[in-house]
């Protein structure tokens, strides 16, 4: 597994994208508003304005279930929070 290092506020915006731009996109976005410290609903509020009729709930519970402490050893320098 790779991990990448958070970005630099300097280097925003960041643009994550995959084929379509819903599912991988969005489990890895709700994963760094995770690690943000957003509270879950805004999270999921996020997940599904972009996903639309397309949202998966696996795909939530994956957000849901990510586990934040495999990362512990890696400092995070996101300044956003929504809580």
């Amino acid at each position: 597994m790779h991990v990448f290092h958070a970005p630099d506020d300097k280097n925003h915006p960041l643009l994550i994208h995959c084929k379509r731009g819903k599912h991988r996109t969005g489990c890895l976005v709700g994963c760094i508003r995770r690690l943000q410290r957003w509270c879950l609903s805004s999270v999921f509020d996020e997940y599904q304005r972009f996903a639309g009729a397309k949202a998966r709930v696996s795909d939530q519970r994956f957000i849901e279930l990510f586990d934040l402490s495999c990362l512990k050893h890696h400092p995070l320098s996101f300044s956003t929070s929504r809580k």
